[in-house]
């Protein structure tokens, strides 16, 4: 991925702190201790955190809702 820098009116590449930031990733202690290609590989690779969390939480939401339906169809069948 490219942007444009206005500054120097020129095209640039993300950095890998860049790239991690996109990913949601916390760069504010981050250590590169990897090459730049397999740094852009590994957050290239990664699943995007505030993505599997909200997927996460929207899982637990539902399986939370399932079962409260659940407990309604138990308690007012007779039996």
């Amino acid at each position: 991925m490219k942007v444009f820098d206005y500054s120097r009116f020129r095209v640039r590449k993300l950095t890998p702190t860049e790239y991690g930031r996109l990913q949601g990733f916390p760069m504010n202690t981050w250590r590169q201790v990897v090459s730049n290609s397999q740094a852009y590989k590994q957050f290239g690779n990664a699943v995007t955190v505030p993505l599997a969390e909200a997927i996460g939480k929207s899982i637990i939401e539902f399986l939370k809702e399932q079962e409260a339906e659940d407990g309604k169809d138990t308690a007012s069948r007779p039996g």
